[in-house]
């Protein structure tokens, strides 16, 4: 892999961000100009919109708007109580590494403040035209993951910093500020148009046919546009950010990064469907609010055993509830069968859980226990050492069985969202660069 395909790829995503933060800022530019030409004016009784140029309430409202959104970042900085360790190290040792890592990138002038955060990920709150930022870790390191992948996950979010995604949230939150201010123009000058000339009971009713129109213009076309834009633009900050961590850990460790983080945000998924159907059957059955919470907080300290496999795990976590709150819902331990299948035994807890509720918990359950059936996952491919780490042709061997599953072979937490591409993609873009 060459410094100057690196350079290229750093070029290309920083012409696209430009790109698209341009039409981003023209989109905004619209709307508010849109916005501050919407008057309305009472004849005979009638609330009717009117066609008149008036920019100054918009701005104002979008200013006020703007600055409110703007300031909640600065309160995450607010309260922060330094942990003694981050990651499952020192934090004197984090330290360095962020140094190290914020001197390769140039960006000696690095300041972070850290605050533990409990699900096991990293963030970053980068403070625009300022080099002191704050960057979320947990105190412990997420499971299976390797001194080097640790590195690839600090550098990814340092890469974020190395992209100002500080300035260009300012330039999203212009967008987002716009039809904000649109909304709240559009009913602030229909109540006082009202107002001015009827009842207050009469300015009221005529909220509901502006909704009528005001709600329509927002969720298909403004919300669809803003959208658009800011996916682009999060997802190319993604690849970014992805590009900086290969350039300073490597592919490998990389990628080994993105799966380990996404098997482990799966299998939290997982614990939260079980502990829903938890909840509902102690709801169903009348349980104490404490009881409730003392099983959410059980739920909640569960931590996936590597070791063992998915299906034999969930059994045991199920039946560990049917024990520790059988007696609140009914259940002797004479009446759990600790020989029956999981399913079996999650089908008799359905049972006492209302069915309007019961249909999607089984639903999603049944989805969950498809795709262990038929989607292959990475661990399959781990043949050789070092055990949980796939090399290059390991990684090859579990994308091409990916591929060929097709769209039924993606992991039910990869899914494309607005703030980020799918793990499968960010891995075929690591590979083609250092590949090429």
């Amino acid at each position: 892999m060459r410094t100057r395909t690196l350079d290229y790829f750093k070029r290309n995503i920083t012409f696209k961000l430009v790109y698209y933060h341009f039409w981003n800022i023209v989109f905004a530019l619209f709307v508010l100009w849109f916005s501050a030409h919407i008057d309305f004016k009472v004849v005979s009784g009638w609330l009717l919109p009117v066609w008149h140029f008036n920019p100054i309430p918009v701005l104002f409202l979008f200013m006020v708007i703007a600055l409110f959104r703007q300031l909640v970042n600065f309160f995450a900085f607010l309260g922060i109580n330094e942990p003694a360790r981050v990651l499952g190290m020192e934090i004197s040792e984090f330290r360095s590494i962020l140094k190290q890592i914020s001197k390769t990138l140039g960006l000696r002038r690095q300041e972070f403040r850290i605050k533990p955060i409990e699900f096991e990920n990293a963030a970053v709150i980068d403070r625009p035209f300022t080099p002191k930022d704050l960057i979320l870790v947990p105190e412990d390191s997420p499971p299976g993951i390797t001194r080097s992948e640790l590195k690839a996950l600090i550098s990814h979010e340092i890469g974020h910093i190395k992209a100002h995604v500080g300035v260009q949230h300012i330039f999203q939150l212009i967008t987002v500020s716009s039809i904000i201010a649109f909304i709240a123009n559009a009913y602030i000058l229909a109540i006082f148009r009202s107002l001015s000339e009827m009842s207050l009971f009469f300015a009221i009713i005529w909220l509901v046919p502006l909704t009528a129109a005001v709600r329509p213009i927002v969720n298909k076309v403004l919300n669809p546009i803003a959208s658009y834009l800011m996916m682009h633009i999060s997802h190319l900050n993604e690849y970014y950010a992805d590009l900086i961590a290969l350039s300073v850990a490597g592919p490998i460790a990389t990628i080994n990064m993105l799966l380990h983080l996404q098997d482990w945000a799966y299998k939290q998924w997982r614990i939260s469907v079980l502990a829903n159907l938890f909840t509902e059957v102690l709801k169903a059955k009348g349980a104490h609010k404490r009881v409730i919470e003392k099983c959410k907080s059980w739920v909640a300290k569960t931590k996936y055993d590597y070791d063992i496999p998915t299906y034999e795990y969930e059994k045991r976590l199920v039946l560990d509830f049917t024990k520790l709150f059988g007696s609140e819902i009914g259940l002797s331990p004479s009446q759990i069968n600790e020989t029956e299948s999981l399913s079996a035994i999650i089908k008799n807890l359905l049972k006492l859980v209302p069915f309007y509720k019961r249909i999607a918990i089984r639903d999603t359950l049944t989805r969950l226990w498809k795709w262990d059936e038929y989607v292959p996952t990475w661990r399959q491919f781990d043949k050789q050492e070092p055990f949980g780490i796939l090399d290059n042709e390991e990684l090859s061997n579990f994308l091409r069985a990916i591929e060929d599953m097709g769209t039924e072979g993606i992991n039910p937490v990869d899914l494309t969202t607005i703030s980020h591409p799918t793990v499968l993609k960010r891995i075929e873009f690591i590979l083609s660069i250092s590949r090429s």
